[in-house]
């Protein structure tokens, strides 16, 4: 059995190896991952746009807007399994 933290660095690290890791270093300003168990998986996703990200000036927002979703470019999901650190791409 691995640890929650070992499957997170597996999973990501798989995920990114997946895209390109030039890619993702070149973006990781504009990046995201998350990980949530499941079951016996830990389930990762990284996603990233290739644009810089532009700074907000949050003193010209005029409504908050809480359910905004971000699409990503590119993406990546998998599953790692808790028990021997296996991973499955969805």
């Amino acid at each position: 059995m691995i640890s929650v933290e070992e499957a997170k660095k597996i999973g990501v690290d798989a995920c990114i190896d997946r895209m390109g890791r030039d890619l993702c270093r070149e973006y990781a300003d504009n990046a995201t991952s998350a990980y949530g168990l499941r079951d016996n998986y830990l389930d990762c996703f990284v996603g990233v746009n290739d644009e810089h990200d532009v700074h907000i000036d949050l003193n010209s927002v005029t409504e908050l807007v809480l359910t905004h979703e971000k699409d990503w470019k590119y993406s990546a999901e998998c599953s790692v399994d808790m028990d021997d650190g296996r991973v499955i791409f969805n």
